[in-house]
């Protein structure tokens, strides 16, 4: 997860609500969809709480995790940049 201060940081699962909030300019329609490729390409794992409200996690899977290592790599290459 990008923070707001560009910083990578894992968290074991996000709730939609949060995801949604740590990126205020995305549409629901366009964070939706994200999750759902994501979901598809099987980097994150979705749990649906059956409950009210209803309540839906999203966490990395084993395979998004492998990921991590490149994002936070990017992330030090990104500060470089912007710190020169």
């Amino acid at each position: 997860m990008l923070d707001i201060n560009n910083n990578w940081r894992y968290s074991s699962s996000e709730c939609y609500g949060e995801l949604k909030r740590r990126i205020p300019e995305i549409t629901h329609k366009v964070l939706s969809s994200q999750l759902n490729e994501l979901e598809s390409s099987g980097i994150v794992n979705r749990e649906e709480y059956r409950q009210t409200p209803p309540k839906v996690e999203y966490s990395l899977t084993p395979r998004g995790r492998t990921v991590m290592p490149i994002l936070e790599e990017m992330c030090k290459w990104e500060c470089t940049i912007n710190h020169r």
